[in-house]
């Protein structure tokens, strides 16, 4: 029999290849003929998922008798789009195949009735999913966590740098990919980066009179010739 593979994931953080091997494992036993292996990295409730649309283009031509999934919730977590599914399937005379849940039958009451349960099963757990998450995220905000990536630490010595020398704030975020309304938002503290810059430039030694430089990550001025510090907290 030809079969096509199909694996889902709906998060970065997992791997739709740690359910490839089992499905294939599953069909060299059975002996059946793999037709493709469609992946997809997106929710269960998204039917435009490239993978998936890929697989039902190739059923409407036939390429395959079955489709073989880990479980049921892998092709579809809304009982209402399932059921459509399972539908059209059964007219096309395609079977689904599940690891967990063995084969999936239409054709009688109980059947239905199972599959409706497994299906609604699965989406009740994705809505407790997104209430709990959107509980922990609510938490979080109430006690003053910033959420989202950590911002990149911004080159504020590097930008006062180019700003002393002459470069215009488009010219520094084209230079260093920082978009200009990051350069905005930390004006304050690049401008006063800036200062020191400057004076840094034309601050004389008072024990040798040569001129120091500024060690920004420190927060003070040395004199490379007698070892003078100024300005260390």
């Amino acid at each position: 029999m030809r079969v096509a593979i199909y694996a889902r994931v709906s998060t970065h953080d997992q791997d739709e290849q740690l359910q490839i091997p089992r499905l294939e494992s599953y069909c060299a036993r059975m002996e059946y003929q793999v037709s493709s292996v469609y992946t997809d990295e997106a929710s269960g409730r998204d039917a435009n998922r490239p993978g998936w649309k890929a697989l039902l283009s190739d059923a409407r031509r036939g390429e395959f008798e079955a489709i073989i999934v880990t479980k049921l919730d892998r092709i579809m977590r809304s009982l209402t789009q399932l059921l459509d599914i399972l539908r059209d399937f059964e007219m096309r005379h395609i079977s689904i195949i599940t690891l967990d849940q063995g084969i999936i039958d239409m054709s009688s009451a109980n059947s239905r009735l199972q599959i409706s349960i497994i299906a609604m099963v699965a989406e009740w757990e994705r809505e407790i999913i997104s209430e709990r998450t959107k509980e922990a995220l609510k938490a979080k905000k109430e006690k003053g966590i910033v959420l989202g990536r950590p911002v990149a630490k911004l080159p504020i010595h590097t930008i006062a740098l180019m700003r002393v020398a002459g470069n215009s704030w488009s010219a520094i975020s084209l230079e260093l990919r920082i978009p200009r309304s990051t350069l905005k938002n930390y004006r304050t503290e690049i401008e006063e980066e800036c200062i020191k810059v400057a004076e840094s430039l034309y601050k004389k030694c008072p024990a040798c009179g040569s001129f120091l430089s500024y060690i920004p990550d420190m927060n003070y001025w040395t004199c490379t010739n007698c070892n003078y510090l100024e300005g260390r907290q």
